[in-house]
């Protein structure tokens, strides 16, 4: 039992006594008491309510300001020399705590202390700390004696000089039905990473200083009939956005779907190309850049209104083009396997996400049951949504399941 609810049936227990012990007491005044009880506890939960929503602002608020608080200082030391470091602690601290006050200003309901804040550098890390504390009035609470309660709490942020990068494998099914997808992907290509980024910045997370996306069209390998597509898998480099726009357009533009008739497609083998991608490692300066990654955020993304071949299906073995046992796994477990191992795949902020049904199934030749049913299963799968509510709203999706994972990089409440 909390401390306030245990003060209040401590003071019911001492009423009632007091009440019975006098022989000249009466049902109604006891009566009394007992109703200003139950309304102390339905005030008190209806208090303890608008405290926890208020302490998670707080919460969130003190994140924010940690982050902007070690963030400016990194920026500070980079761009300006002359600055000693205690220098850049000061000023960094004065815009935490202004991050601070900026996301508590809407936050009515309490009354609230100056943030402490206090920044410094450990071994080139930029540390944030900052200690706040609030008073809530309470309402019908008070009703049993308890007046206010008091919030408080600290956080604590540590930021390496670097940055975060996003790095996209986009596998896009393109056969003849999935031309909307196709002309949803040319649509936004020449503006993706601005458009990207803006979503980002609308939900309150850091925009991706850089951004580097990886398409790769898929076909089938060997269908029920026997016969491949001349072209079962086409694939780029990465990408480097913005620098790199102008490229990724031009090799998105031409792409067309064709092609189709039969289902299912040779999707698993997309992926695993996707999961073989030249990913940037935490450490690594890209380039162009001075500074090293920090984060990477990897993400597969599947296009698909069809279901996938197994890994072990005859007929795409037997195409000319099909992957050598090295590149591509044979069964379900080695390719997650792969998808599992720290060599393939940074594990800290992997994530696939699938537009389409999972759950759609068709049979091969030989009695294979096709389908997404193994992948749905796969630590950071994630459905993405419907293909035509993606394809309507593409970038507005991606940053839906990109935020999943993305929470260290929230920066406002």
């Amino acid at each position: 039992m909390n401390r306030p609810i245990a003060r209040m049936f401590g003071r019911l227990r001492t009423n009632i006594c007091t009440a019975v012990q006098d022989d000249c007491g009466a049902i109604a005044p006891l009566f009394a008491m007992i109703v200003i009880v139950i309304l102390g506890i339905a005030g008190l939960a209806l208090d303890s309510d608008r405290g926890t929503r208020i302490k998670t602002r707080l919460a969130d608020a003190a994140d924010a300001a940690n982050l902007a608080a070690a963030r400016a200082a990194i920026d500070m030391e980079k761009s300006n020399g002359q600055r000693s470091k205690s220098e850049i602690a000061t000023v960094a601290a004065e815009i935490g705590r202004n991050v601070f006050l900026a996301n508590i200003q809407t936050l009515g309901g309490a009354e609230f202390s100056a943030p402490e804040m206090v920044v410094e550098n450990n071994s080139g890390n930029w540390i944030a700390k900052v200690s706040y504390r609030a008073t809530m009035k309470a309402s019908l609470a008070a009703a049993v004696g308890l007046d206010s309660m008091v919030i408080n709490g600290n956080a604590e942020a540590s930021v390496a000089p670097g940055f975060a990068v996003l790095d996209i494998a986009m596998c896009v099914d393109s056969t003849g039905s999935m031309t909307p997808t196709l002309d949803s992907v040319k649509t936004n290509a020449l503006n993706f990473y601005d458009n990207l980024n803006l979503e980002l910045k609308n939900r309150g997370l850091e925009p991706f200083p850089l951004v580097r996306v990886r398409m790769m069209y898929f076909k089938d390998f060997g269908d029920i009939n026997g016969m491949s597509d001349p072209d079962p898998l086409t694939a780029s480099n990465f990408f480097s956005l913005p620098s790199e726009s102008a490229n990724f357009n031009s090799f998105v533009s031409p792409q067309t779907a064709y092609g189709g008739l039969d289902t299912p497609e040779s999707g698993l083998e997309c992926v695993n190309e996707a999961i073989d991608s030249p990913w940037l490692k935490p450490g690594e300066v890209p380039s162009g850049f001075s500074d090293p990654v920090t984060d990477v955020y990897p993400l597969v993304v599947v296009w698909t209104d069809a279901p996938s071949h197994p890994p072990s299906f005859p007929n795409s073995l037997a195409g000319p083009a099909y992957p050598l046992a090295t590149k591509m796994p044979r069964s379900d477990a080695d390719l997650l396997a792969k998808w599992n191992s720290s060599a393939s795949i940074d594990q800290s902020h992997k994530q696939i996400l699938f537009f389409g049904d999972p759950d759609v199934t068709s049979a091969d030749q030989g009695g294979f049951v096709s389908g997404w049913q193994e992948v749905k299963t796969w630590p950071g799968f994630t459905v993405g949504g419907s293909l035509t509510d993606a394809n309507a709203s593409m970038i507005k999706f991606l940053v839906d399941g990109i935020e999943k994972t993305a929470k260290s990089l929230r920066v406002t409440n």
